[in-house]
């Protein structure tokens, strides 16, 4: 059996899709699996043991319907399903070119035209369960199953750092995310920086981040009041070498972004700010590792407190 699944296009909800491949794996233990994925965060797939195929998409290079279906004309292979994880029109049309026997997604924007199989958009749903369910699609699932976002150990045995992490306490820093509605300020981000030297006066501060992350960090220097134990990271890691980042760290204190996604699949310790999102919808999923703080309303004393209890110091 050969299964095609066209995977979400941001980094959180790939780390959130993570369950569905492992009960995917679980429903049909002998099927080949292969993925579509957009190769700005294809390297993380890398770390799904259950794919042994990459189709690498570009939004830009296939920015139209018409280059999408191009796209999709170039996968040759024969498949038994084709799992659309993202609820787009545009995903479900690259999916219609798709040669598989079933095609399933949710039914939503004239979708059910595109797919031979779709399912209504479940509602008050956290997003890993809401993948996950696309597998009850012949009511065979069973729905009492325990999901778990958690990437093996040996999924990471082979995963190299490249930086030598040299403090007994390394604290991981997200401060910008893709949405600008979910990017803390420069007040916000000295208050965080420097509730993070109160409570862990030794600690290493790594910032990680994109360029624009970069430019961020570059323009609170000036005004912390001691910078000596931050590192900043950000430009300086590929997403495996990310995640050996936040699987060695301690904590990692972050926007509501991927990478809070990724630490909390890693077991790491993560304090996430909310502010725009549903927590109960795309909370990282594994409430145990895991504290949630208002991205409106930056309390100090609240998230030390939470970074001591996070590190039971």
């Amino acid at each position: 059996m050969q299964i095609l699944v066209r995977v979400p296009n941001w980094l959180g909800d790939l780390v959130m899709s993570y369950a569905f491949f492992k009960t995917l794996q679980d429903k049909f233990p002998d099927a080949t699996i292969h993925v579509i994925v957009k190769s700005n965060i294809a390297e993380l797939v890398e770390l799904f043991p259950q794919v042994s195929r990459i189709y690498y998409f570009n939004k830009k290079v296939f920015s139209d319907l018409w280059k999408l279906r191009k796209f999709a004309k170039t996968i040759t292979e024969k498949y038994d399903y084709f799992f659309c994880l993202p609820d787009s029109f545009s995903s479900a049309w690259m999916g219609a070119f798709i040669n598989a026997s079933t095609k399933i997604g949710y039914r939503k924007e004239l979708r059910q035209l595109l797919l031979t199989k779709t399912m209504s958009v479940p509602e008050n749903m956290h997003r890993v369960e809401k993948y996950c369910n696309l597998l009850n699609f012949d009511g065979k699932t069973n729905s009492n199953t325990i999901y778990s976002c958690y990437f093996e150990s040996n999924d990471l045995s082979d995963l190299e750092l490249g930086i030598k992490l040299e403090k007994e306490q390394n604290i991981v820093l997200n401060l910008v995310s893709v949405d600008d509605k979910r990017t803390f300020d420069k007040s916000a981000s000295i208050k965080i920086i420097e509730a993070i030297q109160t409570a862990l006066p030794a600690a290493n501060i790594l910032i990680i981040g994109t360029e624009k992350a970069k430019l961020h960090f570059e323009t609170l220097k000036s005004d912390l009041e001691f910078s000596d134990n931050i590192t900043d990271l950000s430009t300086k890691t590929s997403l495996l070498q990310l995640s050996a980042l936040l699987k060695d760290a301690d904590l990692l204190v972050s926007t509501d972004s991927g990478p809070a996604h990724l630490a909390n699949s890693l077991k790491t310790p993560v304090i996430v700010f909310f502010g725009a999102g549903i927590v109960e919808e795309t909370a990282p999923y594994m409430k145990e590792h895991r504290r949630i703080l208002d991205f409106n309303n930056i309390d100090e004393r609240q998230l030390i407190t939470e970074i001591w209890d996070s590190l039971d110091v």
